[in-house]
């Protein structure tokens, strides 16, 4: 009997604890849900009732790279109030990432810092978002923050490491208070940096746009996703083209007075890693040249954080080999398109001036991947691409889709660009 009562108080102990914890953890939610809902001040925080354009401008790298090198870039606000980044829109990552105002790396002194000691929002994070040491915006001792080292692969600009820190706070976009969207947003600031590729890099960070990370329920998923999730009224698609000087990208849609014809779309290849915007193709030729039958099988990763067409190494030395025989020849090295043909009837092709460089003589805008080819023949497409082809990306129905720009593209990028120029040339005069 004895037995049976010291197992039952045993038991009711446990309960106890469990409803203790089980309550604690719901209020602790939902303060930390009112604590941020509470600071979306006059933004949308989170829904976006119609669709944003965020303006982009092209960047040349800062030092060692090829002339002909270029990015795009846009402004991130983190903070409150906010702090603002020119940060690089790649479609071929998931997060977001600006260096810390605790990293005394060259590489990150020459770039705006973040410093979260200057944010009313901020919090010291664990890599599920919540707060490193509850009850206190940050941690006591830097050594405590949570964090991880990367080596990060940029194909244009060589690979390096970098060391991060989970942070939390205040996230925006938007080019004036009417149109500006806010998220509760778990991100990485960089501790530390090496100097390649970190110093060329013209951009302070990187804001991913991958499809999946496989962490929707968390803050650390995609700021497109978690916003399209909870949106209403606008399409779970994003879009982006690159004009010569400029460009957009479009959150909750596409923009049709700036491509011909209507989209083709494409099923997101589904038989590979979850993360990434790709698709199939079945051969590249350059000209009636194969130099990939793709028996192996190919994949076009869209990777708008990159400048040039990447290509497996193999292919990469075939491609270079052919222009400088032709080149050799006395003919013309820029004659033959590149062509990654999709199926019988759709290819998506890049013409001489497309991807030959004006800047440097003789060399197509292609670079080898340091990428471990395990899945096939992987290519990356970047700003090339999205300078010749109008590009969407669908969450609901993962499918890509793509159509060539119009002139109309091109003019209203060279507008922006001078109109831009115009206001600067006047700030500074004033």
């Amino acid at each position: 009997m004895m037995r049976k009562i010291c197992a039952t108080r045993t038991l009711l102990g446990a309960l106890c604890v469990v409803g203790v914890l089980a309550c604690y953890t719901v209020v602790q939610r939902a303060r930390e849900a009112y604590f941020w809902m509470s600071r979306g001040k006059n933004s949308k925080f989170g829904k976006l009732a119609e669709p944003i354009v965020i303006p982009l401008r092209r960047v040349g790298v800062l030092k060692h790279a090829r002339p002909d090198t270029y990015f795009y870039v846009g402004d991130v606000r983190i903070g409150d109030p906010p702090q603002s980044f020119d940060i690089i829109f790649n479609t071929a990552n998931s997060k977001l990432w600006v260096p810390h105002v605790d990293c005394k790396s060259v590489a990150c002194v020459e770039h705006r810092r973040y410093s979260p000691a200057a944010s009313k929002t901020a919090i010291d994070a664990d890599k599920f978002g919540r707060p490193r040491n509850p009850g206190s915006q940050f941690v006591d001792d830097p050594r405590k923050r949570m964090g991880i080292t990367v080596t990060y692969n940029e194909t244009d600009l060589g690979a390096g490491l970098t060391s991060l820190v989970y942070m939390r706070d205040r996230v925006c976009l938007g080019t004036d208070a009417r149109t500006e969207i806010c998220v509760d947003q778990g991100f990485m600031a960089a501790v530390s940096q090496e100097d390649q590729p970190f110093r060329d890099t013209p951009a302070d960070g990187i804001m991913g746009l991958s499809f999946n990370d496989n962490t929707s329920d968390v803050p650390f998923s995609s700021f497109f996703r978690r916003v399209l999730e909870d949106s209403e009224n606008v399409e779970p698609h994003f879009s982006m083209f690159f004009g010569q000087e400029a460009g957009e990208l479009r959150l909750g849609g596409h923009d049709e007075s700036v491509f011909e014809g209507p989209l083709k779309w494409l099923l997101r290849a589904a038989d590979w890693q979850g993360d990434f915007w790709h698709f199939n193709v079945r051969q590249v030729l350059l000209g009636s040249t194969v130099v990939d039958d793709c028996s192996r099988g190919c994949r076009v990763m869209v990777a708008s954080g990159q400048s040039r067409i990447g290509t497996p190494h193999h292919v990469y030395d075939r491609l270079i080999g052919l222009f400088e025989a032709t080149k050799k020849a006395g003919g013309d090295c820029s004659s033959a398109p590149l062509r990654f043909e999709i199926d019988k009837n759709q290819a998506m092709e890049f013409g001489p001036k497309e991807y030959v460089s004006s800047e440097v003589e003789c060399m197509p805008h292609v670079a080898p991947i340091g990428l471990e080819q395990v899945w096939g023949n992987t290519y990356f497409f970047g700003r090339i691409a999205l300078q010749h082809y109008y590009m969407a990306f669908d969450w609901k129905h993962e499918r890509i889709g793509y159509a060539p720009l119009s002139q109309h593209a091109m003019d209203r990028t060279k507008l922006k660009q001078q109109t831009d120029a115009g206001d600067d040339n006047r700030e500074s005069s004033s």
